[in-house]
């Protein structure tokens, strides 16, 4: 791995680590925060995508970029309820979410992508399956 790669990496867990915290501070529902992260993300995203000068994509790519997107916003519906559930414990919720989503990212490359499990993602997601049963305890 490069170290840019490292940087965007850590950059972007910086960024999905702390908009949680802040939608925590909220009392609006997971609906509504599904909603106002789409929002915030469309402010962000629409100026850098009408700047940039690429080409279109195909418009295949394009259903498989929005079936993604139906599925993303089925997750941010569920992690808004992770968020705004005041029982739950933001701090188990959460990193469990987290953990389940590498051991997803492995097994799908794999199927899709003919990605190898090598015995370092297959240790990786054996300590993640650990780290949730640990959490739940």
């Amino acid at each position: 791995m490069t170290i840019q790669a490292f940087f965007h990496s850590v950059l972007t867990g910086v960024f999905f680590g702390f908009w949680p915290l802040i939608i925590r501070g909220t009392n609006i529902s997971p609906i509504w925060t599904a909603a106002t992260i789409t929002i915030g993300s469309a402010i962000v995203i629409s100026p850098i995508l009408l700047i940039q000068n690429t080409a279109a994509p195909s418009v295949r790519s394009i259903v498989i970029g929005v079936i993604a997107g139906v599925i993303n916003g089925l997750g941010l519906i569920e992690y808004g309820k992770l968020l705004t559930t005041p029982e739950w414990k933001v701090t188990i919720t959460v990193p469990i979410a987290l953990v389940v989503t590498p051991i997803i990212l492995i097994v799908g490359g794999w199927l899709f992508f003919h990605e190898s499990i090598t015995p370092s993602k297959t240790c990786g997601s054996i300590l993640g399956i650990l780290a949730i049963y640990l959490m739940c305890k």
